[in-house]
């Protein structure tokens, strides 16, 4: 949180800056009201609320863009790779949330970034005060099996671990993960959560040029087995 305050305190005190774009993520204390603390998603949006009550001058020309979870979770994320079951074929997917739970997804987050940023500069002041849900995909959890079995094409179940289990295994690093799938899990519509403020991927004019799941999944698929 501290360096999401010093960015802001040292990009006020420019005299050039026209527009300040800020990753950031929903404020799951404030939307749950207080039953789901996520700190990596909460601290964010604490910075944000700091920075509009102490920096009022730059909050009116901020855009928050929101980053849904990357496909390249699946490849880098020890907490959330198919695990290969031993002398068999087939994957595991192990993961705190319900199947049907549905998890917001933002594909290629290393290239769509970059495209959302620049649709966001590209507005401009319509942008100011806007949050830009970045979401290429709105899956249930069982459907990441369905694609990865048709990326891979290898067999894969999916098991739902308790988030006591998770914690066990993980340590606090996976009671924070499975805290926030749980918050997907119960409020899957970010758009929803800032009301009146969204800016829509079709306003900035980058719908169709962001890559999805299934593409960034396709990309990594000597990455995922």
């Amino acid at each position: 949180m501290e360096q999401l305050k010093n960015l802001a305190r040292a990009a006020s005190q420019s005299t050039t800056l026209n527009h300040y774009v800020i990753s950031s993520l929903p404020h799951a204390d404030k939307a749950s009201n207080g039953r789901l603390k996520v700190p990596h998603l909460d601290y964010k949006q604490q910075a944000i609320d700091w920075m509009i009550e102490n920096t009022p001058e730059l909050g009116s020309k901020t855009t928050e863009f929101w980053l849904g979870w990357y496909t390249s979770n699946l490849a880098f994320l020890p907490t959330m790779r198919f695990t290969p079951i031993p002398m068999s074929a087939g994957y595991a997917f192990i993961v705190p949330l319900s199947p049907s739970g549905i998890l917001p997804i933002f594909g290629d987050a290393q290239t769509n970034s970059g495209i959302v940023v620049r649709g966001i500069l590209d507005t401009g002041a319509k942008a100011y005060g806007k949050v830009a849900v970045c979401v290429t995909d709105y899956k249930p959890m069982a459907q990441l099996v369905d694609v990865f079995e048709k990326v891979t094409g290898k067999p894969a179940v999916y098991f739902e671990i308790s988030d006591s289990d998770m914690a066990k295994i993980w340590g606090d690093f996976g009671a924070e993960l499975a805290a926030q799938l749980r918050f997907s899990e119960e409020f899957p519509d970010w758009s929803s959560l800032a009301s009146g403020r969204i800016i829509s991927l079709e306003e900035l004019g980058v719908q169709g040029k962001l890559i999805n799941f299934e593409q960034a999944l396709t990309a990594l698929k000597d990455k995922i087995i």
